[in-house]
């Protein structure tokens, strides 16, 4: 299924790891250092230009799809590529209402 982030940005539903409200999860200074990391290795998309109120960490899905894909998977790991953070000016319990109802995004907007 297709996830809406809202101003035309999709994701993967299958791809989405987890929803975190941005001014909870950042209490903990773990949180603080891993953004901060993701943002060091530009791993953060940021969706719109409004204040983020949460993100979605984003990671490829490990299904089988052949060698090719597999060794395509292998030499990511090798390179240290790491999930992906988006953020988003969605609130998280917005965000985790569309993924459990794809299409409830429709009726917000």
């Amino acid at each position: 299924m297709i996830f809406h982030l809202g101003k035309g940005n999709t994701l993967k539903t299958e791809d989405i790891i987890g929803i975190f409200d941005l001014d909870n999860a950042t209490v903990s200074g773990t949180t603080r250092k891993f953004l901060a990391a993701a943002t060091q290795r530009k791993q953060v998309f940021y969706g719109d230009h409004d204040i983020p109120r949460s993100f979605l960490l984003v990671g490829e899905k490990k299904a089988s799809g052949g060698r090719k894909n597999a060794a395509r998977r292998e030499k990511k790991q090798e390179d240290g590529e790491r999930p992906v953070l988006y953020l988003s000016h969605i609130s998280s319990l917005s965000l985790m209402t569309r993924a459990e109802n794809p299409l409830s995004f429709m009726e917000e907007e």
